[in-house]
């Protein structure tokens, strides 16, 4: 190529124009003291909190996290998580942590039993009586984390009720309704010409390898939507050992020799060849 550009007198033109980035437009105010001057350690508890908001891609769109940090140990003692970062999302975080500590004794136990548990695990010591109360607040932690997630769930499923390509898409074998959502909120379908773009927006189709004249797809595609190709692999694993045309095509891929892994990616590319087509047509799935 670069001997014919050559040949011809033919130079590469390059758009070295910028684009200017700018975050938030509006007024500038003025900044607040900088009272910590980057000392984030703490002699005692709840001398020092320091908070930010964090950014997370879910499948159903964005979630911020406004953490506030106890700089004594590093544990949160307040936080809310909502759709936009907004003041309201920060100020409530630092109302969660402020009434934390003026509930007082359930806090300053919950530390003492902290601080004891660390000491006892430097030590070599053991606390079977502690640990299992820590064990079962960091139960009841989780429990409470798992029922926001599945009342975030319930939210975006009754934001899609009545969708029609929603629906359809719940048809699909190993399709239930967090592939689904994720699929109809992240993809215009009508955005890819065929399941071949699709499959390459999702990461699940294979590169090509060139070798001379020679063009192998067989190494996985490394780019793509990652979060649409795990869930797209992941939500295979319910289709193993199914008599449908997907665990049929599992099963044969694993005959041929194939590792579980890639056996995986091989039926999810199979699938979306499907999804594409029932995205396009809303047209529930026919087996």
């Amino acid at each position: 190529m670069r001997r014919l550009m050559r040949e011809e007198g033919l130079e590469v033109v390059y758009n070295r124009r910028r684009r200017r980035w700018s975050s938030y437009a509006g007024e500038v105010s003025a900044a607040p003291p900088n009272l910590v001057a980057r000392d984030f350690s703490a002699p005692a508890p709840d001398e020092l909190w320091v908070t930010d908001i964090t950014e997370f891609r879910i499948p159903a769109g964005k979630a911020y996290l406004s953490a506030v940090v106890d700089c004594f140990d590093g544990r949160p003692a307040g936080w809310r998580i909502g759709p936009s970062p907004t003041a309201a999302l920060a100020n409530g975080s630092l109302a969660d942590a402020v009434a934390a500590r003026r509930a007082g004794a359930p806090a300053a136990g919950a530390r003492r039993l902290w601080e004891a548990l660390l000491a006892s695990s430097r030590s070599g010591r053991r606390l079977p009586a502690g640990e299992d109360v820590a064990v079962r607040m960091l139960a009841r932690e989780i429990a409470s984390l798992d029922a926001d997630i599945e009342e975030l769930d319930s939210l975006v499923a009754d934001s899609l009720a009545g969708d029609e390509v929603y629906e359809c898409l719940l048809t699909v074998p190993g399709i239930g309704p967090k592939t689904a959502a994720a699929l109809v909120t992240s993809i215009d379908i009508s955005a890819f010409r065929g399941h071949d773009e699709l499959a390459s927006y999702c990461g699940v189709a294979p590169s090509d390898r060139r070798s001379g004249s020679s063009i192998r797809s067989t190494s996985p595609q490394r780019g793509g939507n990652r979060q649409l190709k795990n869930l797209l692999i992941f939500s295979c694993n319910s289709l193993i050992g199914t008599d449908n045309r997907f665990g049929r095509y599992y099963g044969e891929c694993r005959a041929r020799g194939m590792r579980h892994s890639k056996a995986l990616k091989a039926v999810a590319r199979k699938r979306l060849k499907v999804i594409y087509a029932i995205m396009r047509d809303a047209v529930p799935y026919a087996a």
